[in-house]
């Protein structure tokens, strides 16, 4: 955060999307080492929102302007993929990789959907800015998107 911060102009904003835990489950969560950083991605941590507004606060001069979790989207999105996967497995053994390979990432897909549904995960855009950053914020529902003039950025 430090250096977005620093990047950006004194009027700027930063969008950053983050799969995320709850603030209860922060603690135990980032010296666990569960099957996600295990097999999928190894030394990862996921932060909470709680970690993240702290670390915004101690590195940055950004405020949070809007956030919005699409959490539950992101679990119709693995959904999607897994299907998808599932529908081509053939093709996937025909690359060389075996049912091993196939029932992990299939474990995986379907483990983080059920985590987002269950809102143990989450995913979350937030859009912070800069301190003399003074633009309304986007919200791109159809009465905007039909109003909307070229972005200033």
């Amino acid at each position: 955060f430090k250096q977005c911060s620093q990047l950006l102009k004194e009027d700027g904003l930063a969008l950053i999307q983050a799969i995320t835990i709850s603030d209860r489950l922060y603690s135990r969560a980032r010296y666990e080492v569960d099957f996600i950083k295990k097999y999928i991605f190894p030394g990862s941590c996921i932060p909470s929102i709680g970690a993240i507004c702290e670390a915004v606060a101690k590195d940055s001069d950004f405020d949070v302007v809007d956030m919005d979790d699409i959490g539950f989207h992101y679990a119709l999105t693995l959904r999607d993929w897994r299907q998808r996967f599932q529908a081509r497995r053939g093709a996937v053994l025909d690359l060389g990789f075996d049912e091993r390979f196939l029932r992990m990432w299939e474990y995986y897909l379907t483990y983080c959907e059920a985590g987002f549904r269950e809102r143990q995960i989450r995913d979350f855009q937030i859009l912070f800015a800069k301190p003399f950053n003074r633009r309304a914020p986007l919200h791109w529902d159809a009465v905007t998107a039909a109003t909307l003039v070229e972005p200033k950025c």
